[in-house]
C-alpha cells in the first residue's frame, strides 16, 4: 500500500511532503516562505530573480527571526525545494 504523499498528483508531482522524515531547515523555511508570500502580495514580481529572492528573506519587518542570509545559502536551500518538490523553475519566456 502506497502512501497518498508518495502518489502523484494528476501534474505528476507528489502530493505532499512527510515531515517526520525531514523537517525543512530555518532556511528553507524562510526560502519558502518569501517565495509563497511574494506570490501572493506582489505577484508582478514573479518569477523573482535571485537577488530579489535574498532581499525578501533578509527583510526585517514581518520578519521572525530576522536574518541575513548570503546569496549561496539562499541557493543551497532553493536547490534542497527544488529537488523535494516545494517549488519548481519558471519557464523562461521570451
Amino acid at each position: 500500500m502506497t502512501s497518498d504523499l508518495q502518489t502523484p498528483s494528476a501534474a505528476g508531482r507528489p502530493r505532499g511532503h512527510d515531515f517526520s522524515q525531514r523537517p525543512l531547515t530555518l532556511v528553507e523555511a524562510r526560502v519558502l516562505g518569501t517565495l509563497m508570500e511574494k506570490a501572493r502580495t506582489v505577484p508582478d514580481s514573479y518569477p523573482m530573480s535571485l537577488n530579489a529572492l535574498v532581499t525578501g528573506c533578509n527583510q526585517k519587518s514581518s520578519r521572525e527571526p530576522v536574518m541575513n542570509l548570503a546569496e549561496a545559502q539562499v541557493l543551497d536551500a532553493l536547490d534542497t525545494l527544488l529537488r523535494s518538490i516545494w517549488c519548481w523553475r519558471a519557464a523562461a519566456t521570451a
